[in-house]
């Protein structure tokens, strides 16, 4: 599956369950795991950060994050 890069918020995060949520900028949630991310900066994010990620969709679970990356806010 081909993801393509977009941008977007931290809307959510459960860190006992190690995973969360990105307020997309198409207004979407798309769900993230914590191995999405490199090198453990899951426990860096905080809601309202903004990061790019890639958008796999998939027909059954939804839309889901890959190679999830913190950004500077524009």
């Amino acid at each position: 599956m081909r993801g393509r890069t977009t941008t977007g918020r931290i809307a959510r995060i459960v860190r006992g369950q190690g995973h969360g949520f990105i307020r997309a900028a198409d207004d979407r949630d798309v769900f993230f795991h914590r191995s999405d991310l490199p090198d453990n900066a899951f426990n860096d994010l905080a809601v309202d950060d903004h990061v790019a990620f890639d958008v796999l969709e998939d027909a059954v679970t939804g839309p889901r994050a890959a190679k999830v990356r913190k950004t500077r806010r524009r």
